[in-house]
């Protein structure tokens, strides 16, 4: 199964892709409120042109305490000026890249529902593993 997202940020459009969402739930899972912890991923970047590019990404989330786990992969498509593009994908001042926080807000959002799927409260933040 492949979900797509599409955003217009800028002068450059913005793709993610899904290609792997996995959500677990315990029997186990006592806490109302859980907290979740994250860990994202971006992969390599890989230009096919001169105004597309795109990078795999894979995020983990786990709820604390252990309870709940999400597994998330698939890939972010750039479409832009290579200008814009390189600025969306480059780090600065010891920041994550500014195509990281769209992968953390697109997440967030499918989270909700995958939580809402197996009976979990959904993350409203989350904390770095």
């Amino acid at each position: 199964m492949i979900v797509q997202n599409s955003v217009q940020l800028k002068n450059v459009q913005i793709n993610v892709q899904y290609k792997h969402v996995e959500a677990y739930r315990s029997a186990k899972i006592d806490d109302v409120s859980p907290k979740y912890a994250f860990s994202i991923y971006l992969g390599e970047v890989i230009e096919s042109d001169s105004t597309n590019t795109y990078l795999p990404f894979m995020v983990d989330v786990e709820s604390k305490p252990e309870g709940a786990f999400f597994k998330i992969k698939g890939k972010i498509f750039i479409n832009g000026p290579r200008k814009m593009v390189k600025k969306l994908i480059a780090s600065k001042d010891n920041e994550p890249p500014e195509i990281w926080s769209r992968v953390y807000e697109e997440t967030l959002q499918l989270l909700s529902s995958l939580a809402d799927s197996i009976q979990v409260p959904p993350p409203t933040h989350l904390e770095n593993l």
